[in-house]
């Protein structure tokens, strides 16, 4: 498999406040596209009344500005395996 999604990404202030243990918003990282080439799970994340999705991926998590079914749909068409 082979996909390539958006996913949050931090800035400098985001890094800091994260480092800081301090609250931030997603919505204020970077978003660049990253190629997956194995994805193990995926799961809805809220925030603020809005649904991204959790990227699971050989151990390690990222967060993408995508709803979950946006996210099954781009791994379905790029697997070739259709969910019911």
């Amino acid at each position: 498999m082979k996909v390539q999604l958006p996913i949050f990404f931090h800035t400098d202030n985001t890094s800091d406040l994260f480092n800081l243990d301090v609250e931030f918003k997603v919505k204020d990282c970077s978003i660049r596209q990253v190629t997956f080439y194995i994805i193990n799970a995926i799961a809805p994340y809220f925030e603020d009344g809005k649904v991204y999705t959790t990227i699971h991926s050989n151990g390690d998590n990222f967060l993408c500005p995508l709803s979950i079914q946006e996210v099954e749909k781009i791994i379905n068409e790029n697997t070739n395996v259709y969910a019911n």
